[in-house]
């Protein structure tokens, strides 16, 4: 972990702020790619995950909240409480989105979701590679307005203001199924029905290879049945009952098993554990479709199991 101390607040939007840490130490942090995020440890116990959308060496680390309305506790905590001057305690970047080199990249992006595509596409203007991004926002107000004018006048992005689901679903319907250069990529964050919707069209058509996603927000896990299930540990040698009111997560932690866990959403992908036997009954927003479909790999913060017993390589 890395303390860090706020070293500026600004408001982009009415309800957006950008935060910029430094370390306390004065010394660099790691330094972060596009696309990278770190973990956010709240003094109110929570921990939330923040895309940094500027690339760094390490120097300082800069992120967007949105103060969403019903927030459980993290962008309201983060909005109503943090100054600069105070302290917090964050981890070292990590990267799920990672920019790969393509001859082609296609940035959709919604909302919020923008933050991590602002520092891929400043990349890839810098690098002179080749890139159209597509930001769909609900107001003119939305952050990062001034950067995103200056990509309209190159021709290299396009803002749709204000539209609404059906819309949205055209605009992207006629963005994705008409031509591209062979080997476009299509980088995408934002709401979940925006991201449905694009890897929908794009997929079929570009591959699921080239589709490439990031989650703020847990995707939506139906009304199941939980069900009480039995989890052995092939290293440790301990088997565990996890009752239908308790998590996997929660049961390995109470018995003493060392795993990684931040965001107990399943989006970070810090938690995620190999399956030796048994179905996972996946129910995260970071493995792709063919790593559920594989059954190799289980989100132990929120996913359980299909099968009376599941063998994991703990």
């Amino acid at each position: 972990m890395i303390e860090a101390s706020i070293v500026s607040v600004e408001q982009l939007s009415p309800d957006v702020k950008s935060f910029a840490v430094e370390a306390t130490t004065g010394e660099r942090m790691p330094p972060a790619e596009p696309g990278s995020h770190i973990d956010l440890h709240l003094p109110n116990g929570l921990i939330r995950q923040y895309s940094l959308y500027e690339e760094t060496d390490g120097s300082r680390y800069e992120f967007a909240v949105k103060h969403v309305p019903g927030s459980r506790g993290g962008s309201k905590y983060v909005h109503e409480n943090l100054a600069a001057g105070d302290v917090v305690t964050i981890s070292p970047p990590r990267n799920n989105f990672v920019l790969g080199r393509h001859p082609h990249t296609l940035f959709i992006a919604g909302g919020i979701g923008i933050t991590p595509i602002i520092a891929m596409s400043q990349k890839l203007a810098a690098e002179g590679r080749n890139f159209a991004l597509h930001y769909f926002c609900r107001d003119a107000e939305a952050p990062f307005k001034n950067y995103l004018d200056r990509l309209m006048k190159t021709g290299c992005a396009t803002r749709y203001v204000g539209l609404d689901p059906a819309a949205t679903a055209l605009t992207l319907s006629e963005l994705l199924t008409g031509g591209h250069p062979a080997g476009t990529h299509v980088y995408v964050c934002g709401p979940g029905p925006l991201m449905d919707v694009t890897v929908k069209l794009a997929a079929p058509r570009l591959g699921t290879h080239a589709v490439h996603l990031e989650h703020f927000s847990p995707r939506s896990r139906g009304g199941g049945t939980d069900r009480a299930f039995t989890v052995k540990l092939v290293r440790s040698g301990k088997t565990l009952d996890v009752p239908a009111d308790r998590s996997l997560l929660s049961v390995l932690v109470a018995a003493g098993v060392r795993i990684s866990s931040s965001c107990q959403e399943g989006i970070c992908g810090s938690c995620v554990t190999g399956v030796l036997s048994g179905v996972p009954d996946h129910r995260d927003s970071f493995l792709t479709d063919g790593e559920r479909e594989g059954g190799q790999d289980i989100c132990v913060c929120v996913s359980r199991a299909k099968t009376p017993e599941l063998v994991l390589d703990l």
